[in-house]
């Protein structure tokens, strides 16, 4: 997974939060990954550093939760920090290494209880396949199929290819048997037969030294067909 989609799949589950707030959170995820790059670590490391795109979602909607409710609970204070972010950015900044945002608040001194989370109501509710996952089953289906028919296709190829060449050497060979005993019998002259036969022998020897490249190329093609069904 790309970092680009990791993030469309984390806005597509903050569905509860304002687009304020979703800009607020990308960019601040979009700074840590180009940190993260700048340090010299890939792009699937960071994406597994984050975590799935649900279950981070599900941490940042139960922190904007819980941060409303200490905000409800205040002296009325008042002002939500973040120009009215509600999200708790500690989480993040204590598990990824990522510098405290410049106005975030302090950790509450006592834990507060957080609520359940459900899941949106525009969600399906068994979110552990989302939309994304299908679509991944039905292109991997595809790709199977395609697959399959690319094996017959390959291994016509590679019959013909290795059986042509097989055949011009059992030929070959029969010719110069049968030449041999042309000569032998009188029936073919000496100096005509030789040519025969060296005609042949050069048509075997050539066939042999085809041999390798045919099987090399085979075997090149059917273990990209392999990779490539084993991406499905």
């Amino acid at each position: 997974m790309t970092y680009i989609k990791w993030k469309d799949e984390v806005e597509s589950y903050l569905i509860n939060l304002s687009d304020a707030e979703k800009q607020k959170i990308l960019s601040y995820f979009s700074e840590m990954y180009a940190d993260k790059r700048d340090a010299g670590k890939s792009e699937a490391q960071i994406i597994e550093e984050f975590g799935a795109p649900y279950d981070v979602a599900k941490r940042i909607l139960a922190d904007s939760i819980s941060a409303a409710s200490q905000q409800d609970n205040s002296d009325g204070a008042g002002a939500s920090v973040n120009g009215g972010n509600n999200y708790n950015y500690n989480y993040y900044n204590y598990n990824y290494g990522g510098a405290p945002a410049p106005n975030a608040p302090p950790p509450p001194a006592k834990e507060t209880p957080q609520k359940e989370f459900v899941a949106p109501a525009q969600q399906p509710a068994a979110i552990a396949q989302p939309a994304a996952t299908q679509v991944k089953k039905k292109a991997g289906a595809g790709r199977i199929i395609l697959g399959v028919f690319l094996a017959f296709l390959l291994g016509c190829l590679t019959i013909s290819l290795i059986g042509s060449a097989l055949a011009m050497i059992v030929e070959s060979f029969i010719s110069i048997g049968a030449t041999a005993g042309a000569i032998a019998a009188a029936e073919c002259g000496g100096a005509e037969g030789t040519a025969i036969i060296g005609y042949n022998i050069m048509i075997a020897g050539l066939n042999f030294i085809l041999l390798a490249p045919i099987y090399t190329l085979c075997r090149f093609l059917w273990r990209k067909l392999t990779k490539f069904l084993k991406g499905a």
